[in-house]
């Protein structure tokens, strides 16, 4: 028996493959404002699926330079509230697709500070990737704001921090030292404090040796079809209780659970 725990409980994973979780938000606008006078929230989004279920396509990704692959087989969860109900359901997914059997765990999102906390504490044994995309993205978008939109300075210079990654983290983290303490407007990152709180997650040569997947593609065209394709269309305000209801259903639908657990549902009304 090994000393890794699910939910307090050691268990023996034997499974070869590898078991992905992804996860990520994404906004939608409800019919009622909250203190901060706003009435978007965030739907918390993830998916689950192992490496058997990956099959390549052709070309690679600009960014990351990951392969294509298609997802055969797949679990959403969506919730539109707090980090508390959507853990629940993202236990609930990971299980019912192989959590505790298979040998190794990979979490990839944006590098959110709820995420990285969250699967610190439920998946503790899984390796946690901070996406290439959000990451090389972040650093194009301060180095936008640091020369004042100059593609000739700002280009050069983000591809150089870029490079840093991986083995030369802490190099890359005293090339950003100097602005840690610069206050930024909104919308542009804080360069140090993001990598400095995913410093043991851009080790992404080390990843592909492994054989990780790294990109969020996955996660990110789940947003379109979950989220956005029936919530966030022009004019769309939503009662929090009915998105709810509305994500469950299309996230079963995108899964390709619908027969399995809506129809069953329905037939039983």
């Amino acid at each position: 028996m090994t000393d890794k725990k699910m939910a307090g409980r050691a268990y023996d994973p034997k499974e070869e493959g590898i078991l992905y979780l992804m996860i990520d938000g994404a906004a939608i606008n409800t019919r009622v404002k909250d203190e901060g006078g706003t009435s978007w929230r965030e739907n918390k989004l993830g998916i689950v699926f192992d490496s058997t279920n990956m099959r390549r396509r052709k070309g690679e990704d600009p960014v990351s330079g990951e392969a294509h692959y298609e997802i055969m087989k797949k679990e959403y969860g969506a919730v539109v509230g707090g980090v508390a109900e959507f853990r629940k359901q993202l236990v609930d997914c990971a299980v019912r697709n192989g959590y505790g059997r298979y040998r190794q765990t990979v979490i990839i999102s944006d590098g959110a500070t709820w995420i990285r906390t969250m699967c610190e504490e439920i998946f503790p044994d899984a390796v946690q990737i901070l996406d290439l995309f959000h990451l090389a993205e972040n650093i194009y978008s301060f180095a936008k704001y640091l020369f004042n939109g100059d593609a000739g300075q700002y280009e050069g210079w983000a591809k150089e921090m870029i490079g840093l990654k991986g083995s030369r983290t802490e190099e890359l983290l005293k090339r950003l030292e100097e602005y840690k303490g610069r206050p930024l407007p909104a919308g542009v990152p804080n360069m140090y404090g993001y990598v400095n709180n995913n410093r043991e997650k851009i080790d992404y040569a080390g990843y592909r040796r492994r054989g990780y997947y790294v990109g969020s593609g996955p996660i990110e065209s789940g947003n379109k079809v979950v989220v956005q394709r029936r919530c966030k269309q022009a004019g769309m305000r939503w009662d929090e209780t009915n998105a709810q209801y509305m994500l469950s259903l299309r996230a079963k639908h995108a899964s390709n659970l619908w027969s399995e657990y809506v129809e069953t549902l329905l037939s039983a009304a």
